[in-house]
């Protein structure tokens, strides 16, 4: 006779989703409403690690999660290049510790070391990786940059400064670009 896991006590749940990284409970929640359910009551219950800090997750977990298919798309197209695709592919940003689409990547962000389809699994180098937005925020990218960005489908960003003192993008076609 099999034994279903919502057939299990709700104490036995919250036993083995505490042996479960952040990335392995959201997807035990994301599998139906029920299980959803039960584990954020469970949170609720033990005072929750979700509201000791304010974000409850850390780069690796979401470098877990953009592993998951949904985020990992361009891999699995047929006739797709491994190239990310800035509408298919999503990548971690360790700094505003967002998942976003390629489009907001960098080139050189998104490839050897830092890529996500690298051979090395979890390198310190994907751990560092950053969004566009976040390396002119932080100033890693300084006035006049400019930067080959989304993959495949992407174009390249010319960054400067308007007179109110705000960062705008110009987004230029990548055909006709020589590095």
């Amino acid at each position: 006779m099999p034994i279903f896991l919502l057939s299990l006590p709700t104490e036995l749940i919250d036993d083995i989703s505490s042996y479960l990284s952040y990335a392995s409970v959201l997807a035990l929640q994301l599998s139906c409403r029920e299980l959803h359910a039960i584990v954020k009551d469970l949170q609720h219950l033990k005072g929750s690690q979700l509201s000791k800090s304010l974000k409850p997750y850390h780069i690796t977990d979401l470098l877990e999660i953009e592993l998951w298919p949904c985020y990992n798309r361009a891999e699995a197209e047929e006739g797709c290049s491994r190239q990310a695709m800035p509408t298919l592919d999503y990548f971690a940003c360790h700094i505003c510790l967002k998942i976003r689409s390629a489009e907001y990547f960098s080139n050189a962000m998104m490839k050897s070391r830092r890529g996500k389809l690298s051979p090395v699994s979890m390198s310190s180098e994907k751990q560092k990786r950053f969004c566009i937005p976040c390396g002119v925020t932080t100033g890693k990218y300084q006035k006049g940059v400019q930067l080959e960005f989304g993959g495949c489908g992407g174009g390249i960003y010319h960054e400067s400064k308007s007179e109110n003192l705000q960062y705008l993008f110009e987004c230029l076609p990548i055909t006709g670009y020589s590095t």
